[in-house]
């Protein structure tokens, strides 16, 4: 069975769009408004990933953000700024 991630890239690019749509607002009732809507898309996606799955349909994951999760340099819960700092100072 071939599996159509169409839906679930459009929710995705969705969410996208209107996550800097929020970052560029500036008006506190347009803040809010994007607020809303970006939790609502997300939500959509967790319900249709929920539904995927329902179907024994799982998305594909890329080999090479397995390799990048697991290797040293990507640490659970380590920000940006931390691993840089952390990575400067091994260089040392």
């Amino acid at each position: 069975m071939t599996a159509d991630f169409a839906h679930l890239d459009a929710l995705r690019s969705s969410l996208s769009h209107e996550s800097a749509r929020l970052a560029a607002a500036r008006k506190p009732d347009e803040i809010a408004t994007r607020k809303v809507l970006v939790a609502q898309i997300e939500r959509e996606i967790v319900s249709e990933i929920a539904s995927l799955a329902r179907r024994g349909i799982v998305e594909p994951v890329d080999e090479a953000i397995t390799r990048a999760v697991k290797s040293p340099s990507c640490v659970a819960g380590e920000g940006r700024a931390a691993r840089k700092v952390r990575l400067r100072k091994a260089a040392k």
